[in-house]
């Protein structure tokens, strides 16, 4: 069940203190980031718990493998920023 399935959530968004603002999908995983400097590795944690957490980044689990998506704040929309093994 995809919903049990651990991915991997940066210690701010783990602890609540900031929202998700930076998701990347690589072969294996979703990475739910905010895009801040940490001091903490991250963590693997059930997708349903960072779904509770925020119920907006239900659609972007459609997100193709290795791309990374990006918005300024919990009220704006997200923006496609990159394939990440595209070269430059």
């Amino acid at each position: 069940m995809i919903g049990s399935k651990k991915q991997i959530c940066c210690s701010h968004i783990l602890d609540k203190e900031r929202d998700i603002l930076l998701v990347i999908r690589t072969e294996k995983y979703f990475q739910f980031l905010c895009g801040e400097a940490h001091d903490d590795e991250p963590a693997l944690i059930p997708l349903n718990e960072i779904l509770a957490y925020d119920p907006s980044i239900e659609h972007v689990l459609e997100l193709k493998k290795n791309h990374l998506i990006q918005r300024e704040s919990i009220e704006d929309l997200w923006i496609l920023k990159y394939d990440i093994h595209a070269e430059d």
